[in-house]
């Protein structure tokens, strides 16, 4: 699955004040490793297309509805059944909540089976809190990476990091509501 960045490779090279091209490939993967901690703390938030098998089968609510990986959801395109010979899901008896990526059939029909499922994650709009987070992920790791910054001394009270890792500045902005998932501490 291919991962849509959260900026692009001039913002973060702003962030940086770094002119030059000679680090575009390295900053770029940095961007993306930035986007993928932004997406798994907050759900995708560039419009991204997914596609993924779901496993309806041995599921409490497997008939009644199944539930996608990536959110939020901004559109489910297609759902095919895995098994050749069985006719596509009709999407206009499909809805689903984009929130939590809980699809379901409008007309109480059920699913059963393994279906192939073709949606868009992510928001209409990239907030701006998560691109100024992803921007602070890149710089730290880019900063890091050239021993720029010293690596914190966990236990120390005026650490930059949080537990997992993530620039205390950027956590903040990720965890404006509405941006941070659920449970996600």
């Amino acid at each position: 699955m291919a991962v849509t960045p959260l900026i692009d490779l001039a913002t973060a090279k702003s962030q940086m004040n770094i002119t030059g091209s000679d680090t575009d490939a390295e900053i770029g993967m940095y961007i993306l490793a930035a986007t993928e901690i932004v997406n798994s703390k907050c759900g995708y938030s560039a419009p991204t297309p997914i596609t993924e098998t779901v496993f309806t089968e041995g599921q409490q609510f497997s008939r009644a509805r199944f539930i996608l990986h990536c959110t939020p959801v901004l559109s489910v395109e297609s759902i095919v059944p895995a098994q050749i010979g069985l006719p596509s899901t009709d999407m206009n008896q499909v809805t689903f909540d984009a929130q939590t990526g809980v699809v379901f059939l409008k007309n109480w029909f059920v699913f059963y089976g393994t279906f192939v499922v073709s949606y868009t994650a992510g928001r209409s709009e990239v907030p701006v809190a998560l691109q100024l987070a992803c921007g602070l992920i890149v710089q730290y790791m880019w900063e890091t990476q050239r021993n720029a910054l010293p690596l914190p001394v966990l236990g120390d009270s005026g650490e930059p990091l949080s537990p997992d890792g993530i620039p205390y500045r950027a956590l903040a902005l990720m965890r404006l509501t509405p941006y941070m998932a659920p449970g996600i501490a």
